[in-house]
């Protein structure tokens, strides 16, 4: 399996997100192998996290490195990805069987990226965090070749349309690891 994770400082920089937020509930929706909800769990012994997942191979490779790393009991993993799974943890939420989220992570499949902050918008409440990995493509967010291309569109609108919402904040911002980049987008929900 490649190793696409998120590097080590960013994991560890969402870790601290959680921690400075106190954050008791978290929802990750992602494609690879718990890094980021290893580094959360970690640092944040309070916290428990919901992940939703495409790939079931991902999914039971997650599940051991979490049980490695003797942090499954605060990690639920959900092998469904869908707008159906999000529509059932949005009734849990508002009708009080399931906890708000207070921070969200997006790193799934890019085309659906506006779809899925939609739906964590209306998971979590004022001055919470909704992170969205992977939106800059170093820089070919801007060229207008890649601009023509589906998924870029798409990742380009959850710039655009959380940068018009007067109901949130936001920054993307651009990391380097080992000659390489990484880039999120962080919200803040007014």
């Amino acid at each position: 399996m490649q190793n696409n994770s998120i590097y080590s400082a960013y994991d560890k920089y969402l870790a601290l997100q959680c921690q400075i937020q106190n954050v008791k509930h978290a929802l990750k929706m992602s494609t690879l192998k718990a890094h980021t909800s290893i580094w959360i769990t970690i640092l944040n012994l309070q916290i428990h996290i919901t992940t939703l997942k495409i790939n079931f191979k991902y999914a039971e490779v997650t599940h051991q490195n979490l049980e490695m790393t003797e942090v499954s009991d605060r990690v639920i993993i959900i092998l469904d990805l869908t707008l159906k799974t999000l529509l059932k943890l949005q009734t849990e939420i508002k009708s009080e069987n399931r906890s708000w989220f207070s921070f969200m992570f997006i790193d799934a499949d890019k085309e659906n990226n506006w779809v899925y902050f939609n739906f964590t918008v209306n998971m979590t409440l004022s001055e919470e965090f909704i992170f969205v990995n992977n939106v800059m493509w170093r820089d070919d967010v801007m060229n207008e070749k890649m601009q023509k291309i589906k998924f870029m569109q798409e990742v380009m609108k959850v710039i655009e349309e959380t940068d018009r919402n007067q109901h949130m904040n936001a920054v993307v911002m651009q990391t380097i690891k080992k000659k390489n980049y990484d880039d999120f987008l962080m919200t803040v929900i007014k």
